[in-house]
């Protein structure tokens, strides 16, 4: 039977970005976090997957992935407008 045990807890804001991040920053944020999803999802097909979990651990297991997939969409939007203040501040410079 599968468990939660190495599954990370759910990230919340932990992609809340300060001014001082840089576009590397959230480029790492977003491979790192992709990375993480896409080992947890792969445990949701196959023979051995959530399927088996209790119920509570199956809501956990899948809020923990949403929880993700929202930290990479946040870094993502805040990498677009980085990369659009760069540009302005560039045409502006």
């Amino acid at each position: 039977m599968a468990t939660l045990k190495s599954i990370p807890p759910a990230s919340g804001n932990a992609v809340t970005l300060s001014p001082n991040r840089d576009i590397f920053d959230l480029q790492d944020i977003v491979e790192t976090k992709a990375r993480q999803l896409h080992a947890l999802l792969a445990m949701t097909y196959g023979e051995e997957n959530i399927r088996v979990m209790s119920d509570q651990l199956q809501d956990t297991y899948l809020w923990a992935c949403s929880d993700m997939a929202a930290d990479i969409v946040q870094a993502l939007d805040d990498l677009s407008e980085r990369r659009r203040t760069q540009a302005v501040e560039v045409q502006h410079g």
